[in-house]
């Protein structure tokens, strides 16, 4: 009986290390499972990380070559509009009309074009003027520069970048670009 005790507890031994070792290697296995997901995981975000930053590259240079088209073709489109009125065939029943569109359509590009113009000038040109005429006499322009300078920022104070803002976006509409610029 002792011999069977003996064989027994043996048997016994062999069976816990064999049934250790299976869970041991299937915890093993898991871990590598683990792993691996784990990597497969990180290379699929790094992926889909690099297709979206990818798109979003591509979009972006979509955008800036649809934009330098519209752009580089809008600016004639304004003197286009202008020659297609007086290149178009004259209907002598419909001359009277037609010259008067001709005249609207010049006067409303030179109206945004002067408006912008006038805003842009005044008290700037007044500053060219003193730099001009101090180079020339060689005199000292740092007073009447002060008082220009100081009138000028006033007038920019007023709401003159509003304005600005509001006829370059008219002069957008008027060149077929408002959709670019949310006019």
């Amino acid at each position: 009986m002792e011999w069977l005790t003996a064989v027994s507890s043996h048997l016994a031994a062999i069976l816990l290390a064999t049934i250790v070792t299976a869970v041991v290697t299937w915890i093993i296995a898991k871990q590598k499972e683990k792993r691996e997901l784990r990597r497969q995981q990180d290379e699929a975000f790094r992926m889909v990380t690099e297709a979206v930053a990818k798109a979003r590259s591509q979009a972006r240079e979509d955008f800036k070559k649809e934009y330098r088209q519209k752009y580089e073709a809008a600016l004639p489109a304004l003197a286009r509009a202008l020659a297609r009125l007086i290149m178009e065939p004259i209907v002598p029943e419909k001359i009277e009309s037609h010259a008067r569109a001709i005249v609207q359509t010049r006067n409303e590009m030179r109206r945004s074009i002067t408006s912008l113009n006038d805003l842009l000038n005044s008290e700037i040109d007044r500053l060219q003027t003193i730099l001009r005429n101090a180079e020339k006499e060689k005199t000292d322009p740092s007073d009447q520069l002060l008082k220009t300078m100081d009138t000028l920022r006033l007038s920019w104070k007023d709401g003159k970048i509003e304005r600005i803002e509001i006829l370059l976006r008219r002069l957008f509409a008027e060149a077929g670009l408002s959709e670019i610029v949310g006019a």
